[in-house]
């Protein structure tokens, strides 16, 4: 029969398993779409100059340069959005935290086992609170590192750029013309 603080350890864990699937779901789709961008933007890329440089017939010029046009804007926007969205970076992200759940999961059963076959019955739903109140900081700890890993990768760095070099008074032809 289980006692109140081994239900509060399965539903700790219950939640850490729930979590693990769903990022290693995400997982999966980022990698799908990092690949499926980086495929399009080689093949349109290498597409590009080749329809742009193609002599076709003078009918068929206006047609060829339309082509010309429409393949360098899907390639220019596949590349962009590729960047943007940093698949590759939000893939591993959500990887990695899928692994540190799991492997938080296990740590917590094997918490709980260790409880149940060695504590004595007066103190295991003490103890039993304690593995949960701790494996549910833990997993606080790496969802909200996921999360701040996600933000980052989605937050462009912005370019500051430094004053230019100031040019001295005396060092002008006319030093009363100061810009």
């Amino acid at each position: 029969m289980e006692n109140s603080g081994q239900i509060a350890v399965q539903s700790v864990i219950e939640k850490i398993e729930k979590d693990a699937f769903n990022l290693k779901r995400d997982s999966k789709v980022f990698h799908s779409k990092h690949q499926i961008l980086t495929v399009a933007t080689i093949l349109l890329g290498v597409c590009a100059p080749a329809v742009v440089t193609y002599t076709a017939s003078p009918e068929l010029a206006t047609i060829w340069k339309i082509i010309a046009i429409l393949i360098t804007a899907i390639a220019t926007a596949s590349a962009t959005i590729r960047s943007v969205l940093r698949y590759n970076q939000r893939y591993s992200n959500s990887e990695l935290t899928s692994l540190s759940l799991s492997h938080l999961q296990r740590q917590v059963q094997a918490q709980m086992y260790d409880v149940l076959t060695t504590v004595q019955e007066l103190y295991r739903d003490q103890k039993l609170y304690k593995i949960a109140g701790w494996a549910d900081e833990e997993m606080y700890k790496i969802m909200k590192n996921y999360i701040d890993k996600e933000v980052a990768a989605m937050t462009q760095e912005q370019i500051k750029l430094t004053e230019p070099p100031k040019i001295e008074d005396s060092h002008r032809i006319d030093p009363t013309k100061i810009q």
